[in-house]
């Protein structure tokens, strides 16, 4: 009976270890296949992000209720953020602040030391000059900060997405 039971616990305990490092195996496979998707998408610029958190200056992280999102197509952007801040030379009314499509006047990516793709463009609205920084991560996960002219920094967070639709 002892060895019976002995040998039903060493079972388990190989089918333990084998479930273990095929699901480890699995989460590796699909974190490489995200890292060739977000080097793919910006090396071709075309990448999007849908945002989940902000952070203006002086307050707390709010969370959004309405989907926001940038995109990045070509030289083109989309950009669909909110803004909540200090604005200093706008249109009557406050503008259309991060609202618009644009120009992508620079566009510069470089590999950050733990692989994470940094992406700096400069882009042109028709109310200011905007940098829009964004740090890629492989895990897909994106932080953003936006600095403008005319208006005081904000940054972002969310995760990339590669629709087509977008």
């Amino acid at each position: 009976m002892k060895h019976l039971l002995s040998f039903f616990i060493a079972s388990l305990f190989l089918v333990a270890c084998s479930t273990s490092e095929s699901s480890q195996s699995s989460k590796a496979m699909k974190r490489a296949e995200m890292a060739a998707k977000i080097s793919e998408g910006v090396q071709s610029r075309h990448f999007s992000v849908d945002i989940d958190k902000v952070y203006p200056i002086g307050k707390g992280i709010i969370h959004p209720s309405t989907l926001y999102s940038v995109s990045v197509k070509d030289d083109k952007i989309n950009s669909y953020l909110p803004y909540f801040g200090r604005a200093y030379n706008v249109p009557y009314g406050g503008g259309k602040g991060l609202n618009f499509v644009g120009k992508v006047m620079r566009y510069q990516e470089t590999i950050g030391k733990k692989g994470e793709h940094i992406v700096v463009m400069d882009v042109e609205s028709e109310e200011d000059i905007h940098q829009y920084s964004f740090i890629i991560f492989n895990n897909g996960t994106v932080t953003l900060d936006v600095m403008s002219r005319e208006r005081n920094p904000i940054s972002f967070s969310g995760k990339i997405n590669f629709d087509e639709d977008k």
